[in-house]
């Protein structure tokens, strides 16, 4: 993942943790994922979508293997 930022948003390895960090505790304090996905659907084009689909199960498979997690 830590790749992905970094090469998709031309950052420095600290600036790309610091985002990733940020990115964790907005997740953490979200009540769903809607407030994630409503943004995509608004500001992103039929194109821009599945590239992030496409990145999403890049890093999912990243290690050669998906794990399923569970959140409860």
């Amino acid at each position: 993942m830590l790749r992905a930022v970094r090469e998709k948003f031309e950052l420095p390895h600290e600036e790309a943790e610091r985002l990733i960090a940020l990115a964790e505790e907005e997740m953490k304090q979200a009540s769903d994922y809607f407030q994630f996905t409503s943004l995509i659907n608004r500001h992103f084009t039929q194109e821009q979508k599945q590239r992030v689909i496409e990145l999403m199960w890049r890093i999912a498979y990243s290690d050669a293997s998906l794990s399923r997690t569970r959140t409860t």
